[in-house]
């Protein structure tokens, strides 16, 4: 002890159990706490449990771990000020986390992997809702706010923030992510998507719908303003359904990196600063070297089965059917005001199907200004025919028991012991 004479030192009474310690610097007005160096809350082999109104900070690590576990909530909780991720779960189905406050997080906010099966499809029945999640990856500038990997999961009812990466991303199948306001994230990313996947042409049955992603913009002092996209299909992803939201102010608001049979109907393109869809085929030109580890990722599901063929019918014909082309894309049905409307590379523009888009003119917005992008009645767009953005519905919603539904009512909540 006689050694502490310095700021920001410290010693530990071990006999006594007293932490002796030198402020930094002024702590008059201020509170202390001490960082755990080790996960704080660690689930393993368990079922069944509900944490509920919990605070979860101050740790070096992670504030909690789930691992091989099932029907576990995280209810009305808050885990902020660590150095790993909020929330992390791995080959652990029935997760939900909701109504939750997640900020200020060294890594992830919420990363869940492994949870279901995918080449049998069972799901892993994941669920982030609710919740707001702000300034995350501060300590490694490269990692998502929520990391889905598997099959199964739902992103749903989020206010995703002020992050210098990705708001979401989601490689594997079966996944739904809708009703989410996301913004100002990617600011310290080049060649990057705020909702993105990629890479692997047997992922299939995602959805992207009734999400209002804004503001997202590569940062100011960058070399290259035009590589941030809201929704980035990256390396020939395919098969996604993109419905109902609205990018406003974004670089690119979607890119489509060479896949196929991807969606794109009743979305709200507003001042989109590069494009609003930008389309490629990169396996004819630049991506060709590719092509092998896509052919091999989808060789190793058992595609051609029913169980596959069913649910992915655009994945059976991928090898025989023009491979290196994005063919079978459909533009649709959309509204763009201001901004630029499409771009092509590699003659995409020969592929990809585009029609009834609303591209010209004004189509009559409440409240322009002031970011009420509900149509007026008289609007020319919606004989399209355009259905509204259900903008009221997106973020979180007041945080009741309606929130859980009926999921919480379906398990038996065991005895939780902590040691």
């Amino acid at each position: 002890m006689e050694e502490l004479d310095s700021a920001g030192e410290y010693y530990f009474d071990r006999t006594n159990q007293f932490v002796y310690c030198w402020p930094p610097g002024n702590t008059t007005n201020g509170t202390s706490q001490v960082s755990y160096t080790s996960n704080l809350l660690n689930i393993a082999l368990c079922s069944n449990l509900v944490f509920r109104g919990l605070t979860v900070e101050a740790t070096t690590l992670y504030p909690v771990v789930v691992q091989t576990s099932t029907n576990i909530t995280f209810d009305n909780c808050v885990f902020k000020n660590s150095a790993g991720d909020g929330v992390y779960t791995s080959e652990s189905a029935n997760i939900l986390v909701t109504s939750c406050s997640i900020s200020n997080i060294g890594q992830r906010a919420v990363e869940m992997l492994f949870g279901g099966v995918r080449s049998n499809r069972y799901s892993a029945n994941g669920i982030v809702t609710n919740c707001v999640i702000h300034d995350f990856a501060r300590l490694d500038y490269s990692v998502t706010g929520i990391l889905l990997k598997d099959i199964g999961y739902t992103v749903t009812h989020n206010r995703i923030y002020n992050a210098p990466h990705s708001a979401i991303i989601f490689p594997g199948n079966d996944n739904t992510i809708e009703y989410n306001e996301i913004y100002n994230v990617c600011t310290g990313s080049s060649d990057a998507g705020a909702v993105y996947a990629g890479n692997n042409w047997s992922f299939g049955g995602n959805i992207v719908r009734y999400n209002w992603l804004h503001d997202i913009h590569v940062a100011a002092d960058a070399t290259d303003a035009t590589q941030v996209m809201g929704l980035y299909l990256d390396d020939c992803l395919s098969g996604v359904s993109i419905y109902g939201n609205c990018f406003d102010r974004t670089d690119h608001a979607i890119l489509l990196g060479g896949g196929r049979n991807n969606t794109i109907s009743n979305n709200l393109f507003i001042d989109s600063l590069t494009a609003s869809v930008q389309t490629d085929q990169r396996l004819t030109s630049w991506g060709a070297s590719i092509i092998t580890a896509l052919s091999n990722n989808l060789i190793a599901m058992p595609y051609t089965t029913a169980l596959w063929s069913n649910a992915y019918p655009h994945l059976l014909t991928i090898l025989s059917d023009q491979p290196t082309k994005a063919v079978n894309n459909v533009i649709t049905n959309n509204v763009r005001y201001g901004g630029v409307w499409l771009t092509w590379q590699d003659s995409a523009n020969l592929v990809v199907s585009t029609n009834n888009n609303f591209i010209t003119g004004d189509p009559s917005f409440v409240d322009y200004a002031g970011d009420n992008f509900y149509l007026n009645l008289n609007s020319p767009a919606l004989p399209l025919p355009f259905s509204d953005i259900p903008f009221n519905n997106i973020g979180p919603l007041p945080k009741t028991a309606q929130a859980l539904g009926t999921w919480i009512n379906r398990v038996n909540v065991g005895t939780l012991y902590l040691r």
